[in-house]
C-alpha cells in the first residue's frame, strides 16, 4: 500500500516536470539522469508550477490519509454491510474480517460478527460460522445470545443434512453392485403419479398412523428412464456427488430466509451501543428466520389416537348455499354504497371548484350497482391467476411439488392422490413466512390453488399438516372457497392501496403530503375493512365445515386439535418475533383456519400455560356466539370442543377436555341492556317509526289530512327515529362502559392467564387496570388509527384500542406527539384502561405513559360522546324538518 502510494506521488510530478519542460522549450532527457538537466532550464517557473502539483497530488491522495482509525473502521464495516445486502459476499467477507482486525470497538466487532456469521451460512463456511457463533453464545445482552443460540442450531442442523453419506473405499468390483442397486431404488421411488422423491420417505412411528396405505408405486417403468450412462452414475457414488443441490438450496434457505435480509442488515446499520439492547423487533424478526424448533414445539402433547376415516352423521349444505349468495349479495351492496359516497364526494368537490373553466368537465355520473357487479363479475373469474401474481409479488410466493410436501408430510401427499384426480390436482405454493398458515383460493375445482407457508411445515407434525390439508379440499358440491377468495381478492385491492400509500408517506417530508398520504391510506384501510365485513359470516361457518371435513377424510380429530392450538400459538409467536401484525395475517384473514387476532392473547398465554380453562369463556358462556357474531372465525373453544365430540363419539381419548365445572351465571337484564343498548335503542326508534307510520296509513286511507302527512314523510321518519334510538342508547352506554379510573381500584399488573379465565365476563364489566410492558405495532402511517397496537407484558400479548381524542380528523391532521412513536423506543410502558372479555380480549386505553413522564390520553368516551350526540341531534333535525 505504502510502495503504490510513493509511485503515484512520483509520476505525478514526473507528469508536471514534463508539462513545464514542454512549455518552456526545454528538451527533457530520455533518462532519468536528464531529469535534473532539464530542471535547471526551467527552474525559475518552480514557484508557480507547485500550486497545480499540490492540487493535481490531492486527487491521487489516499482518502482514508485522514481518517481516524474509528472512522476508517466504520467506512470498512459500512462498506461490508452493503455488499451484504447486495449478496455481494465475498467482498462482505473481506470488509469484515478487516473489521474484526483493525479496531476493538465492542459495537462494531459485534456487527462484523453477525454480518460474518450469515455471509460465511450463505457461502456453505459452516465451520467458520460456527466458530463465529460460540463468542455471541456468552454474549451479556440476552437477546444476542438467543439469536446465537438458535443460529448455532440451524447451523449444525445444516451440516448435518449436508454431511454426504458414507461410500465404500473402493469402488471397482463394487460398481455393478452399487449401480444395480441404484436401478432398482430409483424404481421404487417412481410414484404413481410420476416424481421421484428427494429421500426415501420415513415410516411413521405413530402407531395410529399405520391405518394409512403407503404411497402406491408404479408397477412399471420405461428402460429409457432409467438407461443412464454408467460414468455418471459412478460419479453419484462418490461423496462429491452425494448431496443434491436442491437440498442445499433449500436448507440455506431455512438458515436465512430472504425477507430477513434487509431487515438484520438495517438493525446492524443502526445499532450503535453494546451497552443497550438491540432493536427488538429486527432481532426478534431475524431469530424468527433461524428458528427451528418452535416454543409450542416443547409441550407436552397427549398424542391422543384416531380410527380409520369414516363419515360422521349427515350434514346439510343448504346453510353454506345461503351464506354463499348473501355474501355476494352483500359484496356488491358495499361495493355500490363505496362507489355511490365518492362519487358523491367528488362530484361535490367539483361543485365547490366550479369557478375553475375545466373542472365541470370532471362531473361523474356513473351507474355504481352495474360497475359494482361488472367489478366483481370480472374479480371472481380471474382470481386464480391474480392471487398467484399478488402472492408471487408481495409474499415471494413459489411453487410446491407434491414431492416436497411428501418430505414433510407423507400423509399429507397420500390424502392429495387419494382423494384428486389429475385434472382437479390443486396447485400447490409455499410461502417463506414463519407464521404457520395454510389457505387456498380459486374458483374451479381445476383451477384451485393452497398456500402453506413454511413455518406450519416446520411447526406441525405430519398427521397434523394432513388434517390441515384436508379441510382446505372442499367438496365439489360446495363453492364456498370460490366466493370467499373473490371477495378477498377484491379487499386486496383497497388493501393494497393503504400500505403503498402508507409507505410512501413515510418518506415524504412535506405535511401536505404527508395529510394526503394518511387520508388516502386511511379511506383504503376502511374500504378494505368493509369489503372483508361482507364475508365474515360465510368463512365462519365454513371453519366448522372445515373442522368435519378434515376430521371424516383422516379420521383425526386429535390431530386436527393439536393442529389449531399450534397454529394459535405460532401466529402469536410470529407477532412477537416481528414486534407486528404480519400483513398476509391481516390481509387473508378470512381464509385462514384461525384468527390472528383472536389468536394473540390466547396464544401467547397458552404456550406458558396449557390449560384448557383458558378456554372457558368460548365453550361456556351463554351468550358466546352472539359476540362472535360480527368476527371472522367461530371460537377457538368452541371449535376445540366440538372436535372433542367427534373424538368421544368414536370412543377416543381427546387431545383437548372442555371446561367441565358448572355453567356461569347468566348476566342480569339490566346489564345485557346496558351492553346492548344502541342496538335496543336502534330497535326502539325503528319501533315507533313503524307505529307512527302505520297511523299514517290509516289515516291516509280514512282522508284524515292531520295525520296523513305520517305516511308520506315515512322515510324521514324512519331515519330520524333510527338516528334519535341510535344516539340515545349510545349515551346511555357510554358511563357503565367507561367508569372513572381510581388507582387503588385499579389491578396492578394481572396475569394474563387470570383474566382469560373469567367464564362469566362481559364487556361492560370494565375491569380497571394497570399493566406495565413493551408497545408492538405497525409503525409509522401504516398504523395511524392505531389498528395494530399490542402490549407485550411478561404473562403474554394483548391488543390494545386506542383513540385520538379529535378522531378521525385529528388522526389525518394532528402533529401531536402520538404513542406509536414509541414503537421505535421499544421503552417500557404503563398502561391504563379498562379490561374487556368477549369474542377477543383487548384493553380500551385510558391513558400510555412512559418513563419519563410522558402521557398519551385516549379519546374514546370523548369521541363517543361526540358521536351519540351527532346522532341523537341529527335524529331530531330529520324529524321536525323532514329532512336535511
Amino acid at each position: 500500500m505504502l510502495i503504490c502510494r510513493h509511485s503515484v506521488h512520483l509520476s505525478c510530478v514526473t507528469i508536471f516536470i514534463l508539462e513545464n519542460s514542454r512549455s518552456s522549450g526545454v528538451e527533457p532527457a530520455k533518462d532519468f539522469s536528464g531529469i535534473e538537466t532539464s530542471q535547471r532550464g526551467y527552474s525559475t517557473d518552480w514557484t508557480g508550477v507547485q500550486p497545480r502539483l499540490r492540487r493535481l497530488m490531492s486527487n491521487f491522495a489516499d482518502p482514508t490519509a485522514d481518517r481516524t482509525p474509528t472512522e476508517l473502521s466504520t467506512a470498512v464495516l459500512h462498506a461490508g454491510l452493503v455488499a451484504l445486502q447486495d449478496k455481494n459476499y465475498q467482498t462482505a467477507i473481506e470488509n469484515l474480517q478487516r473489521v474484526e482486525r483493525m479496531t476493538l470497538d465492542p459495537a462494531q466487532r459485534l456487527k462484523a460478527q453477525m454480518g460474518l456469521i450469515k455471509a460465511y451460512g450463505i457461502t456453505g463456511q459452516l465451520d467458520r460460522a460456527k466458530a463465529q457463533c460460540h463468542p455471541l453464545c456468552h454474549h451479556p445482552q440476552p437477546q444476542i445470545q438467543t439469536w446465537a443460540k438458535r443460529t448455532l442450531v440451524q447451523l449444525q442442523r445444516l451440516e448435518r443434512r449436508l454431511q454426504p453419506p458414507s461410500v465404500p473405499a473402493t469402488a471397482g468390483s463394487n460398481d455393478s453392485s452399487q449401480l444395480d442397486k441404484l436401478d432398482q431404488l430409483d424404481k421404487d421411488r417412481l410414484d404413481k403419479t410420476g416424481f421421484i422423491p428427494l429421500a426415501a420417505v420415513p415410516k411413521q412411528p405413530n402407531p395410529a398412523c399405520s391405518a394409512i396405505s403407503p404411497l402406491k408405486k408404479k408397477p412399471s417403468t420405461p428402460p429409457t428412464e432409467l438407461n443412464v450412462n454408467r460414468e455418471t452414475r459412478i460419479q453419484r457414488l462418490s461423496p462429491s456427488y452425494a448431496i443434491e443441490s436442491d437440498v442445499i438450496s433449500e436448507a440455506i434457505e431455512e438458515l436465512v430466509a430472504e425477507e430477513s435480509d434487509e431487515e438484520i442488515i438495517a438493525a446492524l446499520l443502526t445499532y450503535t451501543n453494546t451497552d443497550s439492547p438491540m432493536p427488538t423487533a429486527s432481532v426478534e424478526r431475524s431469530q424468527s428466520h433461524v428458528t427451528t424448533a418452535p416454543p409450542s414445539t416443547s409441550l407436552q402433547w397427549r398424542q391422543a389416537g384416531r380410527r380409520q376415516p369414516k363419515r360422521l352423521a349427515p350434514q346439510p349444505t343448504w346453510p353454506l348455499w345461503g351464506l354463499q349468495g348473501l355474501t355476494v349479495l352483500l359484496l356488491i351492496w358495499v361495493l355500490q354504497t363505496l362507489l355511490t359516497i365518492a362519487q358523491t364526494t367528488i362530484n361535490g368537490l367539483i361543485f365547490f371548484f366550479a369557478w375553475i373553466p375545466f373542472v365541470r368537465s370532471l362531473y361523474v355520473e356513473v351507474d355504481s350497482t352495474g360497475v359494482a357487479v361488472l367489478t366483481v363479475g370480472i374479480l371472481f373469474s380471474v382470481s386464480p391467476w391474480l392471487f398467484d401474481r399478488i402472492l408471487q409479488r408481495c409474499y415471494r410466493l413459489k411453487p410446491l411439488s407434491l414431492q416436497e410436501l411428501a418430505i414433510h408430510s407423507p400423509e399429507s401427499a397420500r390424502l392429495f392422490q387419494r382423494r384428486c384426480s389429475p385434472q382437479i390436482m390443486p396447485r400447490l405454493g409455499i410461502l417463506p413466512t414463519t407464521a404457520p398458515l395454510i389457505f387456498s383460493y380459486g374458483h374451479l375445482p381445476r383451477y384451485r390453488r393452497i398456500a402453506i407457508s413454511r413455518g406450519l411445515l416446520q411447526q406441525l407434525s405430519d398427521d397434523e399438516i394432513a388434517t390441515m390439508c384436508a379441510a382446505e379440499l372442499e367438496p365439489i358440491d360446495t363453492w364456498s372457497i370460490s366466493v370467499l377468495s373473490g371477495l378477498v381478492l377484491v379487499a386486496q385491492l383497497p388493501y393494497w392501496m393503504y400500505s403503498t400509500v402508507a409507505i410512501w408517506g413515510d418518506r415524504q417530508s412535506d405535511r401536505v403530503l404527508q395529510s394526503m398520504a394518511v387520508l388516502v391510506s386511511s379511506i383504503g384501510y376502511g374500504a378494505y375493512w368493509c369489503c372483508a365485513w361482507a364475508g365474515r359470516w360465510l368463512s365462519q361457518r365454513r371453519q366448522y365445515y372445515g373442522d368435519r371435513w378434515a376430521t371424516e377424510r383422516t379420521g383425526n380429530p386429535n390431530g386436527r386439535i393439536r393442529a389449531l392450538l399450534k397454529i394459535t400459538i405460532g401466529m402469536a409467536e410470529a407477532l412477537q418475533h416481528q414486534g407486528q401484525t404480519p400483513a398476509v395475517l391481516e390481509s387473508f384473514a378470512l381464509l385462514l383456519p384461525v384468527d390472528a387476532r383472536a389468536a394473540t392473547s390466547v396464544g401467547s398465554v397458552y404456550s406458558r400455560s396449557p390449560t384448557a380453562s383458558l378456554f372457558g369463556w368460548d365453550c361456556l358462556h351463554p351468550y358466546r356466539r352472539w359476540f362472535a357474531v360480527w368476527h371472522s372465525h367461530p371460537l377457538l373453544g368452541d371449535r376445540l370442543k366440538q372436535l372433542a365430540g367427534y373424538a368421544n363419539r368414536w370412543q377416543l381419548a381427546s387431545e383437548f377436555d372442555p371446561p367441565t365445572s358448572s355453567a356461569p351465571r347468566s348476566p342480569s337484564v339490566q346489564t345485557m341492556l346496558l351492553q346492548m343498548a344502541p342496538l335496543v335503542g336502534s330497535a326502539v326508534g325503528l319501533g315507533i317509526s313503524l307505529l307512527l307510520g302505520a297511523v299514517g296509513w290509516i289515516s291516509y286511507q280514512a282522508n284524515w289530512i292531520s295525520l296523513d302527512w305520517l305516511w308520506l314523510e315515512r322515510g324521514s321518519l324512519w331515519q330520524g327515529w333510527l338516528g334519535l334510538g341510535f344516539g340515545v342508547g349510545l349515551l346511555l352506554s357510554i358511563n357503565p362502559h367507561f367508569p372513572t379510573i381510581h388507582r387503588s381500584a385499579c389491578l396492578a399488573d394481572p396475569a394474563l392467564e387470570t383474566l382469560l379465565r373469567q367464564a362469566d365476563a362481559l364487556p361492560i364489566d370494565s375491569m380497571p387496570v394497570r399493566i406495565q410492558g413493551t408497545l408492538l405495532g405497525r409503525r409509522g402511517f401504516q398504523n395511524r388509527l392505531y389498528q395494530d397496537l399490542l402490549l407485550q407484558t411478561t404473562t403474554g400479548l394483548i391488543r390494545l384500542h386506542f383513540t385520538s381524542r379529535t378522531g378521525f380528523v385529528g388522526s389525518i391532521v394532528s402533529q401531536a406527539p402520538r404513542p406509536t412513536e414509541l414503537l421505535k423506543l421499544h421503552d417500557s410502558v404503563i398502561v391504563t384502561g379498562w379490561f374487556r372479555r368477549g369474542a377477543q380480549v383487548w384493553i380500551d386505553v385510558d391513558t400510555i405513559q412512559t418513563k419519563q413522564g410522558a402521557v398519551f390520553r385516549s379519546g374514546s368516551p370523548i369521541l363517543l360522546t361526540l358521536v351519540a350526540s351527532g346522532a341523537a341531534l341529527g335524529g331530531v333535525h330529520i324529524i321536525l324538518n323532514g329532512g336535511w
